[in-house]
Parts: C-alpha cells; structure tokens; sequence
C-alpha cells in the first residue's frame, strides 16, 4: 500500500540496501535532499491520513479503467474491503452485477476517460452494499498525469444515500400533494404571512367561478363577505402565532365570480418553509346546498310541528265544541220547556228567553270551533267568489274602520270553486275585520285595505311555503286576498296568529283567524301570508277550481206514511240532563219513551222491544259501545227501523253512516224541541 500511495503521488525512489541516498540532482548537497525527502514523507504521512479517516471513497484509475487504489474505508461504505476492487477493471463482472441495472450507463461513463476532456459535473447511481441494500454514490473525478507520464484519474465517491431518499420522499409527498388539490372537490390554498395566496387548487374555478392564475398573488379576504372580513383576518393572524395545529373549522361566506354567495367550510394549519417562513395552508369545501337542505329541513320541521301542534288544536277545539254542545243540549231544552209552560205575561220568561238568546249565542261559538277543527258542517255548491264578495260590498263597507279606503281588484271571469257560500263569507268578513283594525292601529291613523281575486298555479316546490300546503295537491287554485297597509306583525306573532283563543285585542275571543284556517282546511285550500311590522299585512286563501274535489251532500230517502206522533221511541245518550230533556220532548209529543244511558244497553233494550219501536235516536259519543257500534248492532236485528243520530260534532262526523244507510238521519246538538220533532216527524214520513 505505501509503494502504491508513493506511486500516486508521483514520487519513486531507488534505494539498495545498505546503500546510502546519492546526490541524483547536481547543485543540491545531501542535505537538502535529505530534507526534501523528510518533507515528502511527511506529506505522505499526513495524506495517508486523511485518506483513511475520509468519510468519503476515494480511488485511483489508469487510463484503461482498472483500479490502482481503493481507499480503506470502501468497507466501511460499501461492506466490501478494497482489495475487491484493485486491479479489477470497472467492468469486471465481479463489479458490473452489483451496479443498479437502470444506473449502469453512468457507472461505466468514465471507465476510459479523455485525460484532455473537462470533468463532468458528479454521476449519481446505486451501488448493492454487501447486505442486499441499495446505497446511493455520488461520484466526481479528476484526471492527472503521474511522474511517469501516465494519465491516470482520482474518483470521490460519497455515500448520499440519505440526501437522495429524503428527496425522493419530498417528491412524492409534492406529487402526492400535487394529485390531491388537481383532483379533490375541497378548496387547497397556501398564504404567506401577509395574506397573499401562493397556491389555489383547481377546484376554485368548479366551486366559486376563478381560474387559479387569477387568485395567485392577491388577497383573498376581499372575496369575503364583509360581515366576515374581521373575524376571520383575526382568526389568520392567530393561526400563524400558533404553536399547535388547529381543529377549529369555520363557515363563512364567499363570493361567487358570478356575484352570488357561497359558503364554505374549512380551516388552516401553519407551517415553516425550507426558508424558515410561516405559512398557512387551508382546506375548505363548498357547504352551500348542505346548510339550504338543512334550512329546508329545518322549515319542513317547524311547518311539521306546526301542522301537529294545530291539528292537537283542532282536536281540542272539536272536542271543547262537542262537550259544550252537550252541555248547552238540556240548557236550551230545558230553557224552551219551560217557556211552553209559562204564560205571556210571566215576569221570569224574559230572564228564560235571555238563557235561550245566550245559548244560542254559546253553540255559534262551538260552531266556530267545530269550523277551526274542520269538523264543521258544509252545505257545497259552486261559487264565485269574485261575486261572493261583491255581493258582501255593503256589508263590508259597513263592518270597516271609517278611516280605511277600501279598493277591489275582482277577477272578472273567475273559475268557480265548490265550497259553501255561508263559511266562505265568513272567511271574508274575518279576514276585512282584521285587516281594519290593523290600520286603525295604525299610529298615524288610515290607510287602505285591498282585496283582489284570481287564479294561481300551486307547484310541488312552493306548497312548502303555504299553511296548510302539505296536505293539498299541485294544479289550479283561485285566491282571494286581502291586503292591508296596517301596522303589520312581529314573527313571533305571526307564527300564532291561527291558534285558537289567540288575541292582541283586549277584547278579542281569537277564534276569527282559527275559524278562517279550519274553513279553509275543510275546502281542501292553503293560505300564505306576508307581513312586517309597520309594513302592513297580506294574506292570500287558495281554494282548489271547481271539478277537482266534490264534497257530496247526503240525503236520505225517506218512508212515507201520515204523522202521527205515537208509539214506542228508543232513547240512548250518557249525558244524564240531555237524556232528560230528550225524553220529555218525545213524551209531550205523545211517544212511548224507552232509554238507555249507553250504547250496549240501548242494543240490549231494542232487542227486547225491537217489535214495538218505531224510531231509535242515539248519541253518537257514548261510553262502552259508540252510537254507531249500536247502529250496526241494531241493524243486524232491523234492517229498516229509522235511527236518529245526534252528536256535539258536525254532520261530516257521521257522512259515511249516513250515505250507506237511507233509514238514517243526523241532527246536531244543541237543537230546539220543535228542530228535534221536526227531523222525528221527517223520519216517521209524517
């Protein structure tokens, strides 16, 4: 090795042994040779060194590619001693195999070097290390002539291995983040710390309409929306502070090169670059049909519960209607009992007639009720409502604040709907109360009422936005609305403006608009309503055109015969005051009265006398077995007997009984004696 090492350098000597050094260059004593060749060796020494303890391989090569000298540590680097590689050419196959077959061209590159050619910049390849492992050399040569004058070349060979496997991971992470903003729906931007965008993900253009070249070097927190500019500049400046990745996701909104907005979703991270600068990259993704779907939802969910909450109302109005009709039953017969008994002149029938006048005016109010429930009763025909309300010009004109100019926009040739007229003005005239004393409250006082008919084409998309509207179908409605420049309402307020005993009247019973929404309910139609406050108040009732829904009346063919008011009659009903006045209006009337306080003992009663009865009339609401369980009971004894049914509730409630059986009729609580002998006597074929 030290012959090689001196034969790299450039330095022969001869020596014999036992010979001293000879003067070989005239004009130099021995001395100085001696010195020279003290220097030599220690330059020797301290290469050697250096050699040895270099991290990275060096070798020598002649001009033909063969190895003269291989330096120690190629074990170390390579796990192969360098003896492997001296006087082995560089393509020796004990060599060649173990470089990497795509590496192998610029291995072999400088095996026969031009010694008058300028060195190439390193040649980077793999070389199989002793293990089985691939190791990374980075190689540089340097071409020199030896004392000799042979030309011979120095290769550096450093292991960077390392270097080269953290490069190509940083590759492929940039090619993996590179795949990822190409192809994702999600929003990718890189800001420095001033705000500027650095990098936008094609996605921009698809999601809010830019072309990525035009977003890159601008600040993006122009696009946002103003109310959102603040907070989220503050929320960029403690991401770039932060000593942690963040979690925190906003939803703020961006607009659209179209001029619409869109809102997103997303956060940032922070992170130092190779130059020690902090960036923020964040992710964001396009919410904007999500949050419409769950306000949707959401405004389903509420009109959902609304419908329940006033179909719950429904079902207590009806049966506070129906419980009141029972109670109001003995009242008004008792009341008109005794004034068949008492003389003109009695200082107690005025007080009677005043109980009879307010009973009256009680089962109105039950009426409404029943009416809000949709359990009121219809009398259906063809109407115009364009005409309705023209011919209710007088009484409307009478029924609204003096202050209030009433203006009439009527379609003239309006499509008839099939409602009854009777309910159908009375959603009118709740609906012009209303309106006028939302003006008069009016603090400067005045303003107009309008009122305008016409048709509307009610899609699937908008009956989400109709009261009602779920329960109705798409086609052609007429509406009537009626519009006022009055003080307008609250939200809040115009979310309870149809429930029952509602009221921002002192003196308001709030049975106006339930009455209206239970007439409307009951004619198959939807209302919209608009209103702000001090921005008036519209509110439109669609009812579907005539020849969709037919509501069919019922009538009952009736056995003829003379009247006469004998026999025996079958009384059922658990209500003890108006089985009391049921059976003395029969009994004055001359019948034979047989009763029964439920639906099974009135089955069990007819059973027994079933040859003698002439007429049945049951409450249709009892105990045990309903009067319609009795009915079909009765039926199977008698097929014929005429049965009265009577109830708290609207004929409607017993339509199907009464289109199936022609022997049987219905009569509404609470009635007068005489209505009651009347319908006995239209049974009876009197």
């Amino acid at each position: 090795m030290e012959k090689r090492s001196r034969a790299w350098l450039g330095f022969h000597r001869s020596r014999r042994p036992g010979t001293e050094v000879e003067v070989s260059d005239a004009g130099r004593t021995k001395a100085e040779l001696l010195s020279e060749l003290e220097t030599l060796r220690e330059a020797e020494s301290r290469l050697r060194r250096i050699v040895e303890h270099a991290t990275d391989v060096l070798a020598e090569i002649d001009v033909e590619g063969r190895y003269l000298y291989v330096s120690p540590n190629c074990e170390a680097v390579l796990g192969y001693p360098a003896s492997d590689f001296v006087g082995v050419h560089a393509r020796d196959s004990a060599i060649a195999r173990n470089v990497h077959p795509d590496d192998g061209g610029r291995v072999f590159a400088f095996d026969r070097f031009d010694p008058t050619a300028t060195p190439t910049d390193a040649e980077l390849f793999r070389y199989r290390h002793a293990d089985g492992s691939w190791r990374w050399l980075e190689c540089r040569w340097q071409p020199f002539e030896s004392s000799a004058g042979e030309w011979r070349a120095i290769i550096v060979s450093r292991d960077v291995t390392d270097r080269e496997e953290a490069a190509s991971l940083l590759r492929q992470s940039e090619e993996r983040y590179r795949v990822l903003s190409e192809t994702t729906s999600e929003l990718v931007a890189e800001l420095d710390a001033e705000g500027r965008l650095l990098f936008a993900s094609p996605s921009f253009e698809q999601v809010l309409g830019y072309h990525p070249k035009e977003l890159v070097g601008t600040t993006p927190f122009g696009l946002l929306h103003p109310e959102q500019v603040e907070p989220l500049a503050e929320r960029f400046l403690e991401r770039l502070s932060a000593t942690r990745p963040g979690n925190r996701t906003e939803v703020f909104r961006v607009r659209h090169r179209d001029g619409s907005w869109r809102w997103l979703q997303g956060g940032g991270v922070n992170f130092e670059t190779a130059a020690r600068e902090t960036h923020v990259v964040a992710v964001m993704r396009d919410v904007t049909e999500q949050l419409q779907q769950e306000e949707e939802r959401s405004k389903l969910e509420e009109r959902v519960q609304e419908m329940q909450k006033l179909e719950s109302l429904g079902v207590m109005a009806g049966g506070v209607a129906h419980d009141f009709n029972n109670l109001l039953t003995p009242i008004l017969g008792d009341a008109s009992l005794a004034l068949m008994e008492l003389p003109s002149g009695s200082a107690v029938r005025k007080r009677i007639e005043r109980i009879q006048r307010a009973t009256h005016h009680a089962a109105t109010l039950t009426h409404q009720l029943l009416d809000y429930a949709g359990m009121g009763t219809l009398d259906i025909e063809p109407v115009d409502l364009s005409k309705l309300v023209r011919e209710m010009v007088e009484l409307l004109q009478s029924a609204v604040s003096r202050h209030a100019v009433l203006v009439y926009d009527l379609s003239a040739e309006l499509p008839a709907v099939r409602g009854d007229p009777r309910l159908l003005s009375q959603i009118v005239m709740n609906l012009f109360t209303n309106a006028s004393e939302a003006v008069d409250a009016r603090p400067e006082g005045g303003g107009h009422i309008s009122v305008r008919s016409g048709t509307q084409e009610v899609i699937d998309a908008g009956r989400a936005q109709l009261l009602l509207g779920e329960d109705i179908a798409a086609g052609e409605y007429v509406y009537l609305e009626i519009e006022d420049a009055g003080c307008g309402m609250s939200e809040e307020t115009r979310a309870r403006i149809f429930d029952p005993f509602f009221s921002t009247k002192f003196t308001g019973r709030g049975l106006g608009l339930a009455t209206v929404l239970g007439i409307v309910r009951k004619h198959a139609g939807a209302i919209e309503i608009a209103s702000e406050p001090g921005r008036g108040t519209r509110i439109r009732v669609l009812c579907p055109v005539a020849g969709g829904r037919d509501v069919a009346r019922a009538g009952s063919r009736l056995e003829s015969g003379p009247w006469e008011a004998r026999g025996t009659v079958l009384v059922a009903d658990d209500d003890e005051g108006a089985l009391e006045v049921l059976e003395e209006v029969l009994a004055r009337a001359g019948f034979r009265v047989l009763s029964a306080a439920d639906g099974h003992q009135a089955v069990e009663t007819f059973r027994q006398h079933a040859d003698d009865i002439r007429l049945v009339l049951l409450d249709r609401t009892m105990p045990g077995a309903s009067g319609e369980e009795a009915l079909d009971a009765i039926r199977r004894i008698s097929s014929r007997v005429p049965v009265l049914l009577v109830s708290g509730y609207s004929r409607e409630s017993a339509q199907g009984q009464l289109e199936e059986d022609e022997h049987c009729a219905f009569l509404q609580k609470p009635f007068l004696p005489e209505t009651l002998l009347e319908k006995v006597r239209e049974l009876l074929g009197g």
